[in-house]
């Protein structure tokens, strides 16, 4: 029972700031893109909110498991990872 509690304060937590920042349309595109294991890259100058956006995603993916790399921030240094397949 705790771990349904604990999936429900994910959506009540992240998923609306993912649907005030997107369209429906542009969502469904970026879930599509997130379904065929294609990158994406988010940017925003709020971090708090970036990250809520990338674990709103990882959330909505349920059932399903993302099983690659998930950084919500990179720091600048690091941008030159973005090229790694």
């Amino acid at each position: 029972m705790c771990e349904i509690e604990l999936d429900l304060m994910e959506h009540y937590w992240h998923c609306p700031t993912l649907m005030s920042l997107f369209t429906p349309r542009m969502l469904f595109k970026i879930i599509t893109c997130v379904m065929l294991e294609q990158s994406v890259v988010f940017v925003h100058d709020n971090l708090a909110v970036l990250t809520s956006v990338v674990l709103a995603l990882k959330t909505l993916l349920r059932p399903f498991q993302w099983c690659y790399m998930l950084v919500p921030i990179l720091p600048t240094i690091l941008l030159e990872n973005l090229e790694v397949p």
